[in-house]
């Protein structure tokens, strides 16, 4: 193999595909990058932990095709040094000899044929039609990405719970959902579903696939594996393909976890209400990031919501944010007060995106909380709230 490009064009797919690498890999090709050519102009970057592959491509001019495969966090730290119009990458053996400026280096490697081998998940579902596949908008997609992944957990002690769960919704559109016990998101998309099969994508491989799409500008594809490997699914961006294995086993009846009914709801302009939780985060984080909203009447059928967050060893704090109440308080014998995580709802909030009211829903203080764009039936993200002295 012997190529020349940019070198910030070799930076940009070892940032990408250097993200499925593994550092801690007992195979020593897996703490490795792939770096192939294949004559069509490109250079192709690849990197796996065998759960996760990324492939990426930037322009080139390949002088003769080939590929080797060199330790992901050397060349990183070399390219980033690199300065220059041009470098020149060529395999001499097993080395994979780098010129650039004034600079010259050489990588140890190992042969390409002993890393992992990435299907082509784009050329085989437009040869073969039977491949279930969706087109999504970029946007749509990012939504649906960031919105859910929150909500996965960060541990494999139940493994279906570290995903998030795409499925076939009763209007026929694919619907993405995640949820870790103490919260949950769910993301209606009006996009057909058209065969596609319900998987459990891991939640490591919705997080950088959330990563690429926002940097795209073109419609994305996601493939739900072959007829030889149905365990897999793909995510084909412009210049990238990520594939990724799913976990097996069934995602518990979210729509069980949803209240069917609420007693009032709270319209609040999000941006103050992340100022003062994170204003009451910092008392409240003593306590398991623990704060509490309380909803109250101030007169004329004004409402106010005050968060505050409360340290035994350092103090507390109060923050007050106008909200305006739909439904019947009377029950509540006066203000209403409920504990939540501080993070999760900030969490959310970041997710949500820029919008500029947010409802949330109450039922007692005991009993879960909804939160969605006003107005916005198509997510859902539930919070589970916290009890005081626990």
């Amino acid at each position: 193999m012997q190529v020349k490009c940019l070198p910030e064009s070799l930076r940009d797919g070892l940032k990408i595909a250097g993200r499925a690498v593994s550092r801690h890999a007992t195979l020593p090709v897996l703490r490795n990058v792939c770096i192939s050519a294949n004559g069509n102009g490109a250079v192709a970057v690849s990197g796996s932990d065998l759960e996760v592959s990324i492939r990426t491509w930037g322009d080139a001019k390949v002088e003769q095709p080939g590929a080797l495969t060199v330790p992901a966090g050397r060349l990183s730290d070399l390219t980033a040094l690199l300065t220059g119009s041009e470098m020149t990458m060529r395999v001499e053996r097993s080395d994979l000899k780098i010129e650039c400026g004034g600079t010259s280096a050489t990588l140890k490697g190992i042969p390409a044929d002993e890393f992992i081998q990435i299907k082509d998940y784009d050329a085989l579902s437009r040869e073969d039609h039977t491949i279930p596949h969706v087109v999504m908008d970029p946007s749509t997609l990012e939504t649906a990405l960031d919105r859910t992944v929150i909500s996965a957990a960060r541990d494999d002690s139940r493994p279906v719970l570290s995903t998030v769960y795409v499925h076939e919704n009763e209007h026929g559109c694919l619907s993405f959902v995640s949820a870790d016990g103490f919260r949950m998101s769910v993301q209606h998309t009006d996009v057909p579903a058209n065969g596609f099969p319900d998987v459990l994508i891991p939640y490591r491989a919705i997080e950088e696939a959330a990563r690429i799409i926002a940097t795209e500008s073109e419609p994305a594809r996601v493939v739900a594996g072959s007829s030889d490997d149905p365990a897999q699914v793909a995510f084909i961006f412009s210049n990238t393909h990520l594939v990724t294995q799913l976990v097996h086993g069934k995602f518990p009846d979210y729509r069980q976890i949803i209240p069917p009914q609420f007693v009032f709801r709270a319209l609040v302009v999000p941006s103050e209400l992340k100022r003062a939780i994170k204003t009451a985060l910092i008392f409240g984080r003593d306590q398991g990031d623990l704060v509490t909203w309380t909803v109250q009447n101030t007169g004329d059928d004004q409402y106010e919501m005050i968060v505050s967050g409360n340290s035994v060893e350092t103090g507390d704090n109060t923050s007050r944010v106008n909200v305006d109440v739909e439904g019947d308080m009377a029950w509540t014998n006066g203000p209403f007060k409920i504990a939540v995580n501080a993070k999760y709802v900030i969490q959310a909030l970041d997710a949500i995106g820029s919008i500029a009211s947010l409802e949330i829903w109450f039922n007692e203080s005991s009993a879960p909380i909804l939160m969605r764009p006003a107005g916005d039936t198509s997510y859902t993200h539930i919070v589970m709230p916290m009890h005081v002295g626990r």
